[in-house]
């Protein structure tokens, strides 16, 4: 069964033109807010059009149209101006993980061989080693370059109206995981914009609207969630200044749409737990009867009775936006009581983020959600399960690996991007993500496990901080050994045993959750053993676990555990 809905919207197809429009619309309305010593700096979308004007006539002088520049460094205006620059006047804009170091930024700058580098101060250590072929433009250097652009534009030698190719590379994003080689995906103006001129109208945005930008924009998930969409529709962005801030920034800027990994999420949803247990058995009753009520009825109620809670999130909190990995309902319980809605997705950098959100409207949680209007989604080869491997149709589907012909050969055929993930559609026409087709273990009877679905799981156990499920073959059995890797959740055992708890203590909880989860699994999907850690699991940039290296990690203690 596949999956299209339709839209007749006229829509910007270019970077540029979102910009002039939204410029023409809401010109002194807040649309960039960045953290300064003296608190944040409001930049309107005035100022955000002169500034992306004149840093694209300075680059366009220095001659680096149709040609790379590197971005790297924090969240903020001055990336966001370099980025939405570069696309105005036609440079390829190749943002940059600001944790590179000078070995995979060296690896980066060969692959893509840019012309500039437009890079955080702080960087400089790590840009150094480039060859000096590529202009150095450091973030210092703002006030030079925009003074150029405008004495450039006021004497006419500028000129931003040639027409843009919106099918030509725009931007490349690396999608390679850390230690591997380059890759990156090719975007164009059009899948940079496809999915921001479809998002607002799922989930309800508008010109009132404050995102706070938390995951660094070099991803395509925050690039168009955190900046091109909320910049589509007049709403306003702040910056946080990192995830230590996160509680902090809220309460200075108020936003009322986050988006998050699942893991700030959790962290998102603990924090609201704490302060509810604080309400005793009020927040029970009283979210029973809400439930009752039409959501446009009970969500303001919640907001005033726990309005404790909603300040602490700033006090215009209405919608975090998660993608990344599946959350269970479980998870998302402490937030849904008090009226704040968490909306799972689903996309990556090949479809340039989302081509599945849920609703606002219609939420279906532990799903999601579905296809974005315009967007074709399919599953292929499907297995008795109905489980097969999401493909998907859009205008946000990328022009395919930068100078990787065999990858992309992969990747797209017959106009299809075959993501490598597995799911269904259920019968409403919500798309589920059950794992990764690489993670996929066949159990020695031909059926499928997915590590994502077990851990899930997992995850529900309260004392479950983290997890990853690795499979290691069984000689004897000749099937797969099933073994949790758990980081056990600190605060909670400190909570019911002291600060003196123990390991047993730990291995006992495990133990016990493991139990009541291998209790509602069909046998070949039972979980054999786990191995506790004592630190959390490497992340990425976008907070997610890493996985590669953990199997081989605990091993030599698995085998232990066979020989006992």
């Amino acid at each position: 069964m596949a999956v299209i809905t339709e839209t007749k919207k006229t829509e910007k197809r270019t970077v540029r033109d979102l910009l002039l429009a939204s410029a023409a619309a809401f010109s002194d309305k807040p649309a960039l807010l960045a953290k300064t010593a003296d608190g944040y700096e409001t930049y309107t979308y005035r100022r955000l059009w002169q500034d992306t004007k004149a840093l694209a006539a300075t680059l366009d002088a220095k001659g680096l149209v149709g040609k790379r520049m590197l971005i790297l460094g924090e969240n903020g205006y001055v990336w966001a101006l370099g980025f939405l620059a570069a696309l105005t006047v036609g440079v390829v804009a190749v943002p940059v993980n600001k944790t590179a170091d000078a070995e995979a930024l060296a690896a980066i700058y060969e692959y893509t061989r840019p012309d500039a580098v437009f890079f955080a101060d702080a960087l400089s250590s790590s840009v150094a080693p480039l060859p000096e072929a590529a202009e150095r433009l450091p973030f210092s250097s703002l006030d030079t370059l925009l003074a150029e652009g405008r004495a450039l534009l006021d004497s006419g030698a500028a000129d931003l109206t040639a027409p843009l190719d919106e099918t030509a590379p725009a931007a490349l994003l690396l999608v390679s995981a850390s230690g591997e080689p380059p890759r990156a995906a090719a975007l164009s103006n059009e899948n940079l914009t496809f999915a921001a001129a479809r998002v607002p109208s799922m989930l309800g945005l508008g010109k009132a609207d404050r995102f706070l930008s938390i995951l660094p924009l070099h991803h395509s998930y925050s690039l168009v969630f955190d900046l091109l969409t909320p910049l589509s529709v007049g709403a306003s962005v702040a910056f946080s200044e990192g995830l230590h801030a996160i509680i902090k920034n809220m309460g200075e800027t108020q936003p009322t749409v986050l988006t998050a990994s699942p893991l700030i999420a959790e962290a998102l949803a603990r924090k609201a737990q704490k302060i509810l247990s604080g309400y005793g058995k009020i927040h029970s009753t009283s979210s029973a009867a809400m439930s009752l009520l039409p959501t446009p009825l009970s969500a303001p109620l919640k907001k005033q009775l726990f309005r404790k809670l909603h300040l602490a999130f700033g006090g215009s909190l209405r919608t975090v936006i998660c993608s990344g990995a599946p959350v269970g309902a479980h998870d998302l319980k402490p937030l849904s009581d008090v009226g704040i809605v968490m909306l799972e997705c689903y996309g990556l950098c090949e479809s340039t983020s989302a081509v599945a959100l849920n609703p606002r409207r219609a939420p279906r949680h532990g799903s999601a959600g579905k296809p974005l209007p315009d967007c074709l989604v399919d599953v292929y080869n499907k297995g008795e399960d109905g489980i097969g491997e999401i493909r998907v149709k859009s205008g946000g589907v990328m022009l395919g690996y930068f100078e990787d012909e065999e990858a992309t050969a992969k990747a797209l055929s017959g106009g299809w991007l075959y993501t490598g993930d597995l799911g269904y559609l259920d019968e409403k026409g919500y798309l589920h993500v059950v794992g990764r087709k690489k993670n996929l273990m066949v159990s020695r009877t031909g059926r499928s496990i997915f590590p994502e679905e077990l851990e899930a799981l997992l995850h529900k156990e309260p004392f479950v901080r983290e997890t990853v499920v690795v499979g290691f073959a069984n000689e004897q059995r000749h099937d797969y050994d099933l073994v949790a890797v758990v980081y056990p959740d600190v605060e909670r055992l400190f909570e019911v045993y002291g600060e003196n708890y123990t390991i047993r203590d730990a291995e006992r909880e495990i133990a016990a959750a493991l139990d009541r989860v291998n209790a509602t699994l069909p046998e070949h999907k039972r979980i054999d053993h786990f191995v506790l850690r004592g630190t959390e699991f490497a992340k990425t940039s976008a907070r997610k676990i890493r996985r590669t290296g953990v199997a081989s990690s605990i091993e030599d203690e698995y085998r232990k555990k066979l020989q006992k």
